[in-house]
């Protein structure tokens, strides 16, 4: 997706802004707080370069940064904007975990003796913090463990630097997804909700319990996985596999015929999709188990792969579970010069959703 022409926004400013950096696109954004709420400033995004990512993970740093360059000029951003950027992944853990009571002033050690337990590399190489949850009795707690590599930050930090930015921070998907959340829809976070983002390169889940993170999976499976079973069903190359999922992709709820090509198109995702079924049920199921038998109350679906026709009603019937899709512009006003309209923000709207909560920060 390029969408570098539909760039909105006023003169070039050095305030902070949102970078993210997709296994498939660029994203930034920039907003303000006014009178009357919070306004969207700046939007724009254009393609990751080929080969710069894998699996969420920075490659090549230097045509990451020098994409970021080209794409904050066109938003009239340029050198020295203070980018706030997130990093996700299978190394980034977040996980509730529970541990022996200690005081406040006590945790941050406490908690890091505690990840050596559940993390795949050394607590010295890695950013390491724990967030109390609730006291489950007088000797123990639950704690929020949060735990990512530095290398995988420094990659982050490299981008910016590359690009001639400052990196005003480094922040974790899930709780940058919760912030955009808290601005759209600030009265589903009452409630048990599934956050799951639906990228390019992977996928995760993030359950929230009246607001606070209690479960965080990333599963290896997102929009490309799509395309890749399209092109390999119909022996097409990526590319014009990819067209094909955004033109004519669609999930069938039931047995009405459809043209032969979305047929087609079906029988080739159905195992894909069936997989993240499975994945999400393992989610809800741990959720049961863990908070005695509590359910969750709704699925919200973000990133690009939401937009996928009919998977909301597809996982609303399978799972039994109210679906929606998200919308970070929907209590957003724009600036008065803008040429963008809340129809043309439509079709970008779930793909937004970190992108806007980077900005938010």
């Amino acid at each position: 997706m390029n969408f570098l022409g539909k760039m909105f926004g006023g003169s070039r400013s050095q305030a902070v802004a949102g970078l993210d950096i997709g296994s498939a696109t660029l994203k930034v954004a920039q907003v303000r707080a006014t009178g009357s709420g919070t306004e969207l400033v700046t939007l724009g995004g254009l393609p990751t370069p080929p080969e710069a990512m894998k699996n969420g993970a920075v490659i090549d740093a230097t045509a990451l940064g020098m994409a970021v360059a080209e794409l904050l000029e066109a938003a009239r951003l340029g050198p020295g904007t203070r980018l706030v950027a997130s990093v996700a992944g299978s190394q980034v853990i977040i996980r509730p975990i529970v541990m022996n009571q200690v005081a406040d002033r006590e945790l941050a050690g406490a908690i890091r003796f505690e990840a050596e337990r559940y993390l795949a590399y050394p607590v010295s190489q890695a950013q390491v913090y724990g967030i109390k949850l609730r006291d489950i009795d007088h000797k123990s707690m639950e704690t929020l463990l949060v735990a990512a590599p530095n290398e995988i930050i420094n990659s982050a930090k490299e981008v910016i630097k590359v690009a001639q930015c400052t990196p005003e921070a480094i922040d974790l998907e899930p709780l940058v997804l919760r912030r955009s959340l808290k601005l759209c829809a600030p009265d589903k976070l009452q409630y048990r909700v599934a956050l799951v983002n639906l990228g390019a390169a992977q996928s995760s889940i993030n359950i929230f319990r009246e607001g606070v993170l209690c479960h965080n999976r990333t599963i290896p499976m997102g929009g490309h996985s799509l395309t890749q079973a399209i092109g390999n069903n119909l022996n097409l190359p990526f590319e014009e596999a990819e067209k094909l999922k955004k033109l004519k992709g669609e999930v069938l709820l039931d047995t009405t015929p459809v043209a032969p090509a979305v047929k087609s198109i079906y029988n080739a995702i159905q195992p894909v999709l069936e997989r993240l079924l499975t994945d999400l049920r393992r989610s809800l199921d741990y959720y049961h188990a863990t908070y005695k038998g509590e359910s969750v109350d709704l699925l919200i679906l973000c990133g690009g792969t939401a937009q996928l026709k009919k998977l909301d009603a597809y996982l609303k019937k399978e799972l039994q579970i109210p679906c929606v899709i998200a919308d970070p512009f929907v209590n957003m006003t724009m600036p008065k010069n803008s040429n963008l309209t809340r129809a043309s923000l439509r079709e970008l709207a779930p793909s937004a959703m970190t992108v806007i909560g980077l900005a938010l920060r």
